[in-house]
C-alpha cells in the first residue's frame, strides 16, 4: 500500500496548484496538514491508506507558526525505521514540508497488526471561496 507523494495522477497535480503560494495559516487537526494561504486557498494534507486494524495519526515537534509568511516550495516524503511492538508494527514516515525559508518536519504513524501498512499520503487543494474555479 505504501504510495510515495504524488503516486497517483489524480493527486498530484493539488500539490503543484500550492506550489509557490504564501502560507498565511499552519495547523494539524484531525489527523490533518492545513496550509492556508494568503489568497484564502488552502491544501490540506493526510494519509488516506486506512485500511482495518490500523491507528494513524500526525504528530510534530515544531513550530507550524514559524513558516507563516512563507512561500510554499515543495512537501517530500522520507521513509523511516519501524518500531517492533508486543502488539504488531508500528511504522513512521517523515513528512518535510518545505518553504522558501524553513521546513517543518511532520511524522506519520501507522501502528497495525503487521498484515496491513504501509502509507497513501494525499493531497486536495481548495480554491478559495467564491473563486471562479472553486
Amino acid at each position: 500500500m505504501l504510495n510515495e507523494i504524488g503516486g497517483d495522477d489524480h493527486n498530484a497535480p493539488d500539490l503543484q496548484k500550492a506550489l509557490g503560494k504564501t502560507i498565511a495559516k499552519a495547523s494539524i487537526k484531525d489527523d490533518c496538514i492545513s496550509l492556508e494561504f494568503e489568497d484564502k486557498s488552502e491544501l490540506v494534507i493526510w494519509d488516506d491508506g486506512q485500511s482495518c486494524c490500523e491507528n494513524r495519526y500526525l504528530h510534530t515537534d515544531d513550530n507550524l507558526n514559524s513558516i507563516i509568511g512563507q512561500r510554499l516550495v515543495t512537501v517530500e516524503q522520507q521513509s523511516a525505521s519501524s518500531i517492533e511492538t508486543e502488539y504488531g508494527d508500528h511504522e513512521v514516515s517523515f513528512l518535510h514540508i518545505k518553504t522558501d525559508q524553513d521546513t517543518i518536519v511532520v511524522e506519520t504513524h501507522n501502528e497495525h497488526n503487521g498484515y496491513y501498512g504501509g502509507f497513501w499520503i494525499r493531497f486536495d487543494y481548495k480554491e478559495p471561496k467564491g473563486s471562479v474555479n472553486a
